[in-house]
């Protein structure tokens, strides 16, 4: 695709670099709109989004160093390059909720509240980061003759050269434009606190399990398992959120009082 926009002597403007500075910009003016409309005041979703951001970043970053600590040991300084690609979703997904619960003083209540008002603004700029990695050519797909096979020429991409792939970026930016639609719909139909951001949880989780399958990109392992870093934290947080959800509309539910 069109890894770098602009490319002159020693100034170069590269795409991932730039739709993530975007991304950012339209989850957090997403997020202060969300803010205003529930009452809530702007300089609290300024604080938490910019503590959230921060996890979110360092999330993403350390675990893709950890996954490809090659690439890194003889040059700590790259480890803060990070406009030419090299992050992790979920390692990002993973920090950005323990910022969160960290930031809330691990108040329930707050937390599940400020993380219902992010959601619909971390899908937005998500969306905007997966076509960052699409004209990088990152997280790329496996090789497929299919009709939906896309191929990249430029050789500053991340992706192979000239060999068609599935589109996965595509796909998840497909997923992520699915998600925002249910995310939004259900913010002004939630029953209990949490409710918006669990199900955000859960469609992440599910979309990023389908997708990943067809990543031909190298993940790593985990404990020698078929299972990338990502599908294992993914599968963790599918599998915490659905009984965090099971258990909050249990308890939603109203009690029987005993009859006399």
């Amino acid at each position: 695709m069109y890894p770098e926009l602009i490319h002159l002597d020693s100034i170069i403007l590269r795409s991932y670099g730039l739709l993530i500075a975007l991304a950012i910009a339209i989850s957090f003016a997403t997020g202060l709109i969300l803010f205003r409309k529930q009452g809530l005041p702007l300089e609290e979703g300024l604080r938490s989004g910019l503590f959230m951001l921060f996890g979110a970043v360092a999330g993403a970053r350390l675990m893709y160093v950890f996954m490809h600590w090659d690439r890194f040991a003889t040059g700590l300084d790259s480890i803060l390059k990070i406009s030419g690609g090299g992050m992790i979703y979920w390692g990002g997904v993973t920090g950005c909720v323990l910022a969160l619960w960290i930031y809330s003083g691990i108040r329930s209540s707050y937390f599940w509240r400020l993380g219902d008002t992010w959601a619909p603004a971390a899908a937005f700029g998500i969306a905007v980061g997966w076509i960052g990695c699409l004209l990088a050519g990152c997280c790329y797909g496996l090789p497929t003759n299919g009709p939906l096979a896309i191929t990249f020429h430029d050789t500053a991409s991340l992706a192979p050269v000239g060999t068609p792939l599935y589109p996965t970026q595509v796909y998840y930016v497909m997923a992520e434009v699915t998600i925002i639609c249910v995310v939004l719909w259900l913010r002004d139909r939630k029953k209990f606190e949490g409710q918006v951001f669990l199900w955000y949880l859960i469609l992440e989780a599910n979309a990023s399990l389908l997708v990943e399958r067809y990543r031909g990109d190298f993940r790593g392992q985990v404990f020698g398992m078929n299972m990338s870093p990502g599908q294992f934290l993914a599968t963790l947080i599918l599998i915490g959120a659905v009984i965090a959800l099971l258990i909050k509309a249990r308890n939603k539910l109203p009690r029987k009082t005993p009859s006399n």
